[in-house]
């Protein structure tokens, strides 16, 4: 994932719309930043960056959908299904 403060196209990336950075921390080399889209403030999404971002500022989300994983509350992978697993 990306976050960038204008629209464009990076190859390989979709974006996905404009977020608003919630929390933006630093831990073991990397900032974690947790957004939320515009539309849904209920929503938090984990993002990992090089750069900080300003809690508050509003950015666009690209990702790549090949490195997407989904949990549930409970931490469980939903997405993509694991398959062969005991």
């Amino acid at each position: 994932m990306k976050l960038v403060t204008e629209p464009q196209d990076i190859r390989g990336f979709i974006n996905i719309g404009k977020v608003r950075v919630k929390v933006s921390s630093y831990t073991l080399g990397v900032f974690r930043i947790v957004v939320s889209p515009v539309s849904d403030e209920s929503v938090d999404i984990i993002v990992v960056s090089d750069e900080p971002i300003e809690p508050g500022r509003e950015t666009y989300l690209l990702i790549r959908p090949d490195k997407i994983k989904i949990f549930n509350k409970e931490e469980k992978l939903i997405y993509p299904e694991l398959k062969n697993t005991v």
